[in-house]
């Protein structure tokens, strides 16, 4: 579909990942009129920064999401107008998506440290083994070659 010539319209093209992030946690509504979006991957883009969405009633999957995610709110026709000041006024909706918005990163910042700490005693636990390698396969002409490598630990050190 062509991009109508206006004044109060910018075509970007695409855009790299930290511009396009950077211009949805700038934006103070995302609007989403398609009537048939299965999974709005840019809400939960705008979402991630905090950026209440606008979408169709007419879409039950995408008016769906906004509903159960609090993220926003869904128009119908003649309602846009009314919608969009709904979402702009409402400080709160706005000041929950940041709330949550750095809730997750103090989540994926915990669980990223708990897998680090995870990988370094796993890590720890492999230079405590023996590895055998065990002949899993023979080719046409002889040769025995090894697609697994078996860690045995020591009596000790056995994994939880």
């Amino acid at each position: 579909m062509a991009i109508p010539a206006r004044h109060d319209i910018v075509s970007l093209g695409r855009v790299s990942d930290e511009d396009k992030y950077a211009l949805l946690e700038a934006a103070d509504v995302l609007v989403l009129p398609s009537h048939l979006e299965s999974l709005g991957i840019v809400l939960l883009e705008a979402w991630q920064v905090g950026t209440p969405c606008l979408v169709s009633a007419k879409n039950k999957v995408t008016s769906g999401q906004v509903a159960r995610a609090g993220g926003g709110a869904a128009y119908d026709r003649g309602g846009f107008a009314r919608a969009l000041a709904t979402v702009l006024a409402d400080r709160e909706l706005r000041r929950m998506h940041a709330d949550r918005q750095a809730a997750r990163a103090g989540i994926e910042v915990v669980a990223a440290d708990r897998a680090l700490r995870r990988l370094v005693e796993l890590a720890g636990m492999i230079e405590q083994c023996d590895f055998v390698e065990k002949p899993t396969a023979e080719t046409d002409d002889g040769e025995i070659y090894f697609t697994q490598l078996f860690l045995t630990p020591p009596p000790d050190r056995s994994p939880r």
